[in-house]
Order: structure tokens, then C-alpha cells, then sequence
């Protein structure tokens, strides 16, 4: 069963990349660069804390990455992808309620990619 982390920063993905990814002084049309973005994250010791002591399948977060906004080394996604677990970020937590549910995630096939866009449905227990 993966774990579904709620940072409270789903609502905000539709303001924006200046508000979702805390980019200071974003101009519509700008590049992003990695060291501007400020959100919060997965720290290495608690994705290996869930892949090795609780032995999730998978990591959800509704923030842009798993690993924290300026990480550019992304150890959080080397921790998980190098244990074969999947992980969902960008997820709109925002209307799923505490408590126990089964995921449903229907990705995207795309022959070739390491990644693709999933679809993710909550049924609740």
C-alpha cells in the first residue's frame, strides 16, 4: 500500500508556478530554474524509513517532487525508484479525507519513457 503525504499545496497547483512551486519573482513565460523553487518535501532518512521499515509500494505527494523544492541531486527519488517503488507527485489531495483507502493508479503507457502522466483514484475503506 503507498503512502499519500498532503503538504496542503494542491489547491495552489492551478495559481501558478509562482504559488505551487514557490518560485520568488516568476514572470509568466520565465524558465524555472531549480535553485528558485521553494516547497517542501520528502527527506532521505523518511523515504528510507517507509521503503525499508514499513516496505511501502509507492509514495504519493501533492507538492512538485518528492525530493524537496532546491535538491537538484534527488536523493528521495533514488532512494525510492532504486528500491522498485513507484511514486506519484503533483497528486490533488486536497478533497481525500483522513483514514484508510485503496489506490487505483492507471498510468499513462508510453513505450520507451521512464515516466508518463497516471491517472489515481482513491476508493475508500
Amino acid at each position: 500500500m503507498p503512502d499519500l503525504v498532503s503538504m496542503t499545496l494542491g489547491r495552489r497547483f492551478h495559481e501558478g508556478p509562482a504559488s505551487y512551486l514557490g518560485v520568488d519573482g516568476y514572470e509568466e513565460g520565465d524558465e524555472i530554474p531549480m535553485d528558485g523553487m521553494h516547497f517542501p518535501g520528502f527527506s532521505f532518512e523518511a523515504a528510507a524509513w517507509l521503503v525499508e521499515e514499513r516496505d511501502v509500494k509507492g509514495i504519493g505527494i501533492d507538492t512538485g517532487s518528492l525530493d524537496q523544492g532546491q535538491d537538484g541531486s534527488y536523493p528521495v527519488h533514488v532512494k525510492v525508484l532504486g528500491s522498485d517503488r513507484f511514486q506519484i507527485e503533483n497528486m490533488n489531495l486536497e478533497e481525500l479525507p483522513d483514514g484508510p483507502c485503496t489506490l487505483v493508479c492507471m498510468p499513462l503507457f508510453v513505450q520507451g519513457a521512464p515516466e508518463s502522466e497516471t491517472r489515481v483514484m482513491a476508493v475508500l475503506n
